[in-house]
């Protein structure tokens, strides 16, 4: 059976077609400002910038680099608590990633694939479903105070994505994805679950499953290298789940 759901690289093509709820597939636009910097109106930036440094009194240049903006977002760790042991919900995402064409590829392997014009192999092989905690960016109206839209958000994107009614929603702290490139942490919401609703996700989103898991099960995930996701595994730690990775890989 072949893949649900994948990825290509954009072409001419592309700028004319609408997704199957009827929006343009193409959402990235030039940016205002800089050079090759693109705009993306649901809440995204791609800039090219140079990172400096001062020396000997001067700014210099060091290299260039990408950098991302996001809109604020928010990551939800939602538990069932009972007697007999804490469940945590998690999310199946078909993510656009997966093994290197390489495995064993040195410091040339970006290189290599430039130069032999592999893109579109890459690009082609993408697409595994991961698991991780319900996340999304803010959906409220900027009048909105950040602390409040951040759990509105929270509550909203359980119910959408995970099928699950929520209380007892506490912010925990913040953090960032990757501080190379992104330049915003992002919230963290620990909440209680009370109930199973209906999800209702995103038409564009691509969810295979959703599911509660206990904390052995979870260290499992990130041993067979279902869960390899940072953010998740960040954030479940920092909700106060047990992880122990140090077993066994099981087969």
């Amino acid at each position: 059976m072949g893949k649900e759901a994948g990825l290509m690289l954009l072409g001419d093509e592309h700028h004319t077609q609408q997704s199957p709820d009827g929006r343009p597939v193409v959402g990235w636009k030039e940016g205002s400002q800089g050079e090759g910097s693109l705009f993306n109106k649901n809440g995204w930036a791609m800039l090219r910038t140079v990172v400096w440094k001062m020396v000997d009194g001067a700014k210099r240049a060091l290299y260039d680099q990408i950098t991302i903006v996001e809109n604020p977002g928010v990551y939800v760790v939602c538990r069932l608590v009972r007697p007999e042991g804490t469940q945590f919900a998690l999310v199946l995402q078909t993510r656009m990633v997966g093994d290197r064409l390489q495995p064993h590829g040195n410091s040339e392997y970006v290189a290599t694939l430039n130069v032999g014009e592999l893109w579109s192999n890459l690009v082609r092989s993408l697409g595994r479903d991961r698991w991780e905690v319900p996340a999304g960016l803010l959906k409220e109206p900027a009048h909105v105070e950040v602390e409040e839209a951040v759990l509105s958000t929270a509550r909203a994107q359980v119910k959408t994505e995970a099928g699950y009614r929520v209380s007892n929603l506490r912010l925990i702290g913040r953090g960032n994805a990757n501080p190379v490139f992104f330049a915003h942490s992002q919230w963290i919401v620990l909440a209680d679950i009370e109930e199973e609703v209906d999800a209702k996700p995103d038409a564009r989103h691509i969810i295979a499953g959703r599911r509660l898991f206990t904390e052995s099960e979870i260290s499992r995930l990130i041993r067979d290298g279902e869960l390899d996701d940072l953010r998740t595994i960040a954030c479940l730690a920092l909700c106060g789940a047990q992880i122990d990775i140090t077993g066994t890989k099981q087969s």
